[in-house]
Formats: structure tokens, sequence, C-alpha cells
């Protein structure tokens, strides 16, 4: 075995009395073990967090759709919406109503944008009444020849941040136990992967429901955002008001990340609770239907194909709340270690100790890029089992 002595770290498969080992690898090994935990599919970021306040930048594309904040009454002559900044003088647009779900046959071609909710319109076709929350969608940004560099908006980086969060554990072998003969030979090393599985199921719950916190001083823990907080900070939250899963709700979550600027929400993590809510969603339809050399037949949702054809991945983690349901891109999703702080084993024991002692230790935070995109359906029917 070689030792680099500038650094002075090995592997993880060695045990000599070194000061530092490394337990990157192991903790990777055990987290694809563990696919009921939502850790199994998020990746290990390549580039480390440099500070205990990571830092990254959120960029979405520009909005193509926008929903009225006032009901508009033919003629009106302008349209209200939460804000006009993307707006751009010639667009041309056309509108779905709330209320009927239909699309009128008229188009608007915006004349000027009158202040920082309000968006001036000529109509051309049957113009047609609309009511509070009716979807505005772009059909087009036409140029003149030889326009000037004129046109829409392109949206501007912004700067996200999260905190690196400590995980430790200690991992020990009495004298006694190492000594005897045990079923399975077990050491020191036995301990320390039942440690690093210890510290993965903290670190999953705490990418789930972490609260972030960034103290001034050493004698208060850090601790990171999870998913939730990012969510709904970023103002992903979609409440449902103790109403069941449906079709139509899924598909409203997935039309607020994508007015938002979400190209692929490709994953839903829930409760195995919410399983016979989203077994429920094809009773009107085709039921699953089982092969004849199949062996197995139930009736679970784990692929949810959505009115918008995206395709979403429905991950149960029984450490989710049961009343909630985050869709997500999970490609914008990773985990980010502190530079030189991915998880390690530092010897631990004490001169005279009778038992053989390692610390296991790493800092880790959750990267969720454009959180504004993703979405949180809150306050859902939990039906008691």
């Amino acid at each position: 075995m070689s030792i680099d002595t500038t650094t002075n770290v090995q592997d993880s498969y060695s045990h000599a009395p070194i000061a530092v080992r490394d337990l990157t690898t192991a903790f990777e090994m055990i987290q694809k073990q563990r696919p009921a935990l939502i850790m199994s599919a998020l990746p290990i970021l390549g580039m480390p967090a440099t500070n205990v306040k990571h830092e990254w930048l959120n960029d979405t594309v520009a909005p193509t759709e926008w929903t009225l904040t006032g009901a508009y009454t033919a003629a009106d002559g302008d349209f209200t919406v939460a804000d006009s900044d993307a707006f751009n003088v010639g667009m041309i647009l056309e509108f779905e109503d709330a209320t009927t779900q239909k699309t009128p046959n008229m188009t608007a071609t915006v004349t000027a944008i009158t202040n920082a909710t309000t968006v001036a319109i000529t109509m051309s076709g049957t113009d047609t009444n609309l009511a509070n929350g009716s979807t505005v969608k772009l059909i087009a940004d036409p140029r003149e020849e030889g326009s000037s560099k004129t046109g829409r908006k392109q949206t501007i980086p912004v700067a996200a941040e999260n905190y690196t969060q400590i995980f430790s554990k200690l991992a020990e072998i009495t004298g006694t136990q190492a000594s005897v003969n045990t079923y399975g030979n077990v050491d020191l090393s036995y301990h320390e992967q039942k440690a690093l599985m210890e510290i993965l199921y903290e670190l999953n719950q705490s990418v789930i429901s972490g609260k972030g916190n960034l103290p001034t001083n050493n004698a208060t823990k850090r601790t990171m955002k999870g998913i939730r907080q990012l969510i709904v900070d970023a103002g992903g939250l979609l409440d449902a008001s103790g109403s069941a899963l449906s079709i139509d709700l899924f598909n409203s979550a997935i039309q607020k990340g994508m007015n938002a600027g979400a190209l692929d929400l490709n994953t839903a993590i829930a409760n195995p609770a919410q399983a016979k809510y989203f077994r429920k969603l094809n009773d009107s339809g085709d039921n699953p239907v089982v092969t004849q050399d199949s062996q197995v037949a139930g009736n679970f949702v784990e692929v949810f194909k959505n009115e918008l054809g995206g395709i979403s991945k429905v991950f149960y983690d029984r450490n989710r709340p049961k009343d909630k349901i985050a869709i997500v891109d999970i490609n914008q999703a990773g985990l980010v270690p502190l530079q030189n702080r991915s998880f390690f084993a530092k010897d631990a024991t004490q001169n005279g100790d009778d038992a053989e002692s390692s610390r296991i230790i790493g800092e880790y935070t959750l990267q969720l890029k454009n959180a504004s995109t993703h979405v949180l359906i809150d306050n859902l029917e939990v039906v008691a089992s």
C-alpha cells in the first residue's frame, strides 16, 4: 500500500494507524445501494465548494407564457400581469381563458409597456372577455428588416446559495470485540460502514427537509437548506388545500414550473403514502396490463406522463412528508462537498483506551439550480392506511 506523505491520506481499504483515510468511494457505494432514498439519485458534483456559503448561478430562459392578474374586458386596450418586464413592443400574443380553457379567435399586438404590471395592446379578431388567471401566450416577437438591436430581454443570471453542514459519527471496536471470534469477523471497518450508513440517512433527511442556518460563530451549528426550503423560498409552492392528488393538480404543478422557465421536470419525489393516489390517476384509463410471462402483479405507478408531453419518474422515499410532493429536474440537483472535506475517517483512539476508534467526518451541502422552476405540492390529502 502506498501512502501520499504530502497529504497523509490513504484509501478506505486500509486500516494502518494513520491520521486520515478517504471514505468517499465507500460512501458513494453505500449511497447507490439504497434505492429507497432520494440520495441514491443525487450525484456528487465534481466542483467542490470553496466556502461554507456555497454559491452558484441560476439562469432560466425568458418566459413564453404569463398569467393575467386581473380580468380583461373586451376593448380595454390593456391587461395586467405580475411582471411586464419580459414583454416587448411588437410582440404578438394569444390567450387561453381560465374559465372555458378555450383559445378565443383573437390575437393581441403589444403597443406599449405602460408600467411594471400593465401591457397596452391592440386586438385583432373577435375581442373577447377573459377571466382573471387566464393565460397569455407568446406567438412571436417579429423584427422588421434592418431593425435595430432591440428585442426581448434575456434573463440575467442570479446568484443562489446554500450552506455546508458537518456530518460526523464515531466508529469504535473494543479490545475484547477485536479478540473474540465472531460471525463475519467484525472489525473497525464494519463499524465504519455502519457509521456511514447512519450518516447517509441523516444526510438524506437534510436534503429533503433541511432548514438552512448560517451562524456568525462556531458555537451554533451550521445547517443546509433542503429541497423543500429551496423551492418554497424561490416561490415554487403550490397549495393543494387538502385535496387529493389528481391529474389536473399534477399537470397544474408541471405548468407552474414550465411557466417559470423549467425545461424538464423529470422526477416526482413522494412518500409511499401517496402511491395509492398516483395509482388512482389511471382509474379512468387503461389499467396496468400483466404480460403472460410476467411473475409480478400489482398496481404501482413509477412513471407519469403529463399532458404537456413530459415524463416524470415517481420516486418514493418514506422519509418524505406524506402531504408533500416535490416535482423537480433531478439533473439540476446534486451534493457538493466542501473542498478537502469529502467523507474521511480520522483516528480517534486515545492513549490508554482499550478500544480502537475512528471518527467519520464529512461536510456537504445541496445545490438545486433554478429553484424557482421546481414545484412543491403542499397540503395534500392523506388517508390513513
